[in-house]
């Protein structure tokens, strides 16, 4: 009775429990979760935030404000207005100014006034002092005008 009993419950019960569930628990929880969390977090943000930000907003600012105003502002205000003013003032009053006063007047002066008077003062003779003398002078220029003058003097 005692020898039956005690040997074959003993060995059967500690093989099964002891060896099946520690292999199978340890393999499968450690390796999967951490090789998928790494690699999709880390990489893909970075790549994208920095190309798009970065070269867009600086090209398209610098070209377009300071190239157009410049040219468009210089080139309108300096040339128009010099040209205009300094032609048309100085070359026109000039030439007809000169030509027309200095050539007609005094042709008719000098000729008139200095070969007839002489002739006639020459002539006269010397009056006596508190006399009264009455002069007619007749001067004919060239486009054939006439001019009589009386004068008295009294000596």
């Amino acid at each position: 009775s005692t020898t039956t009993t005690t040997e074959t419950p003993t060995t059967e019960s500690t093989t099964t429990t002891t060896e099946t569930p520690t292999t199978e628990s340890t393999t499968t929880t450690t390796e999967t979760p951490t090789t998928q969390s790494t690699t999709t977090t880390t990489e893909i943000p970075t790549t994208k935030s920095t190309t798009t930000t970065t070269e867009t907003p600086t090209t398209e600012s610098t070209t377009t404000t300071t190239e157009t105003p410049t040219t468009q502002s210089t080139t309108t205000t300096t040339e128009t207005p010099t040209t205009e003013s300094t032609t048309t003032t100085t070359e026109t009053p000039t030439t007809e100014s000169t030509t027309t006063t200095t050539e007609t007047p005094t042709t008719e002066s000098t000729t008139a006034t200095t070969e007839k008077p002489t002739s006639e003062s020459m002539t006269t003779s010397t009056p006596l002092p508190g006399t009264t003398i009455f002069t007619l002078t007749t001067t004919t220029s060239l486009l054939s005008k006439t001019t009589t003058t009386i004068g008295a003097t009294t000596t």
